[in-house]
């Protein structure tokens, strides 16, 4: 799983216990308007896009 792999990156650089689910919540408290944003845009370009 990429979060537990960037998790066990920075607790290794930064020295202290990051876990995946702190990567999850910081990647969400983040960057959550910039996502909603970029699939509003790429959803009017491509009708389907970002579903799964």
């Amino acid at each position: 799983m990429e979060l537990e792999k960037a998790a066990i990156e920075v607790s290794y650089a930064t020295g202290r216990m990051v876990k995946w689910t702190d990567m999850a919540f910081y990647l969400m408290d983040e960057y959550l308007k910039e996502a909603v944003r970029d699939l509003k845009s790429s959803t009017k370009t491509s009708p389907g896009a970002g579903k799964k």
